[in-house]
């Protein structure tokens, strides 16, 4: 829905950005993060470790109900959902780009558009003036704080 978010995550108005997915919607392309899921969740890459990371990446069912139980995976929720520059080549078909919010969950759970502060890396400078971010140096961007980081990270896990 686009009233949701109307504003691409520089400010800008809807028509200055696609719709864009962090964990990416399709299956195989969603799969692509899990090493750095488990990296990010301090698991191994046990094949038990990464079953757990696809059911939260991809969703799953549970089955011991009647009628089963559909859970959503991240791709699937408006919280997944950004508005950004080249979004098609640098997040959903060859992911370049990775967002961490710097939001707790009671936050993320009441969220209803507005904005957020977050942690975004970048695989290059080029990548970054792609998306729309103009401060693309490191003298010029600004370092996230060890608060920051634990916040981001603790939304994560």
């Amino acid at each position: 829905n686009d009233s949701l978010i109307p504003v691409d995550i520089f400010g800008k108005g809807m028509e200055a950005a696609d719709k864009a997915h962090l964990l990416p919607k399709a299956r195989e392309d969603a799969m692509t993060w899990d090493y750095p899921a488990c990296a990010v969740l301090g698991l191994s890459m046990s094949p038990v470790d990464t079953v757990v990371v696809r059911k939260a990446e991809l969703g799953c069912y549970d089955h011991s109900s009647q009628p089963a139980v559909r859970y959503p995976g991240i791709r699937n929720l408006l919280c997944n959902i950004i508005r950004v520059s080249n979004q098609g080549a640098l997040f959903d078909k060859s992911p370049h780009v990775i967002i961490f919010p710097i939001c707790d969950l009671g936050f993320v759970k009441g969220w209803a558009g507005q904005a957020y502060d977050a942690i975004v890396l970048c695989n290059s400078a080029s990548v970054a003036r792609r998306i729309g971010m103009t401060a693309t140096t490191l003298d010029e961007t600004e370092n996230a704080t060890i608060s920051e980081i634990n916040k981001a990270l603790g939304l994560a896990s």
